[in-house]
């Protein structure tokens, strides 16, 4: 058998609607960082296009149906002014108020800012995308695939056998994270022999692993508490818990709970 995969994830790129500028597109692939950047104007842009559609379409909306709220008897409703933390004084507050543009580069700015934090604040409490690079976790995750990380779940839940989690991988510091799925959680006992799977002594029907029978042996394992034992899908060329030994809850970022891109293979985990 050759060397196994690791599985390690990468974060992905941004998705193509057609072909990127060739430019572009070889600078971002070579430097992660500008995928990074990429990926949030991305979702920056997102939140402002729904934050200025929110403006136009139903706040304004519901200002106008509800009657004017300008001085009586104008008969018009204004761009509302924006709100400011302290008391509204000076020369540099007369100027916005006199000056409309002014008020809508400021309108905009705010707009931008709150996107962008709500965007990092998704990314790193919520959800998270990841790429997957490698074809550990084939069938059911294959290279290209982007999937969604639920970053919440277990701190409301320990993981299950089945869950499909994304982990620093123990041992590699600095390391992607890994995706696997969790086959034995803490006080199972763990072992391969004749090409199966042994949880706590009984063999797994696994119809979701790459191929039958998964070669080589390994003797049995008890999983200490506060611990899962990881395996990728593709059995026969994975780099998971055979390896890497048994995995923290603590290192565990999400569990993986759906494939959003490419469009043909968008479905749940």
């Amino acid at each position: 058998m050759s060397e196994p995969d690791s599985g390690s994830l990468v974060e992905p790129k941004p998705i193509d609607a057609a072909h990127w500028f060739r430019m572009g597109v070889a600078a971002k692939r070579r430097n992660p960082a500008a995928r990074w950047v990429i990926e949030v104007v991305v979702i920056v842009a997102a939140v402002f296009v729904l934050a200025l559609l929110v403006q136009q379409f139903i706040v304004k909306r519901n200002v106008s149906e509800a009657g004017s709220v300008s001085e009586p008897g104008s008969g018009s409703v204004a761009e509302p002014k924006p709100i400011d933390a302290a008391d509204e004084s000076g020369v540099a507050v007369a100027a916005k108020r006199r000056n409309p543009a002014a008020r809508w580069v400021i309108e905009v700015v705010v707009i931008v800012a709150a996107a962008f934090v709500l965007a990092l604040l998704v990314q790193q409490f919520v959800v998270k995308p990841f790429a997957i690079p490698s074809p550990s976790m084939e069938p059911t995750l294959v290279q290209g695939d982007r999937v969604l990380v639920n970053r919440l779940v277990y701190h409301f839940r320990s993981p299950r056998r089945g869950d499909i989690i994304v982990f620093h991988p123990p041992g590699r510091p600095g390391s992607d994270p890994f995706i696997k799925r969790v086959v034995g959680v803490g006080g199972d006992t763990i072992a391969v022999h004749d090409g199966l799977l042994y949880v706590n002594g009984v063999p797994r029907d696994e119809p979701f692993i790459k191929e039958h029978p998964i070669v080589g042996e390994f003797p049995e394992t008890v999983i200490a508490q506060g611990y899962v034992w990881a395996m990728g899908d593709n059995r026969n060329n994975s780099g998971d818990s055979r390896v890497l030994g048994p995995v923290s809850e603590k290192a565990i970022m999400g569990e993986a709970f759906g494939v959003y891109w490419p469009l043909g293979r968008i479905r749940g985990l």
